[in-house]
């Protein structure tokens, strides 16, 4: 069979197995919980496509520079700020869920400091923890 490597998953194509006209699927073999490949099918027969790995094209894809960036002249590769060093702090979130003033109902969230229906997860200024239950 010839390559066909124009061909992208969801494309309508004609199935050289079952000579019918049909669309590419994406299907993905997994080996235990680890990806092991990705490749396309043919959606009526499920008979593996001979065309170029969608990673391959991914790949290829992604390091063409985007035109947009072109036009303002920034690198796609600059490094971004690790999340953990973001959030270094206690680890505690000042959030309504977390808060003792808190009041939860089946279809509210009522704050009992300020007497008004708050979203659960507001950030409070006035944020105190819940006391946590040690013993039974």
């Amino acid at each position: 069979m010839n390559k066909q490597s124009h061909i992208q998953a969801g494309a309508a194509f004609r199935c050289p197995y079952c000579q019918s006209d049909s669309i590419a699927k994406e299907n993905k073999e997994y080996e235990g919980f680890k990806l092991k490949r990705v490749f396309l099918a043919c959606a009526l027969c499920q008979a593996e496509l001979d065309v170029a790995p969608v990673a391959e094209a991914d790949d290829k894809a992604k390091n063409k520079t985007n035109k947009l960036q072109a036009l303002f002249a920034q690198d796609c590769t600059t490094a971004r700020p690790d999340v953990g060093e973001l959030l270094d702090d206690d680890g505690q979130r000042h959030f309504c869920k977390n808060c003792l003033h808190n009041f939860f109902t089946a279809f509210k969230c009522f704050c009992n400091l300020h007497q008004q229906e708050v979203e659960p997860l507001h950030d409070c200024p006035e944020f105190s923890p819940k006391k946590k239950i040690t013993e039974l």
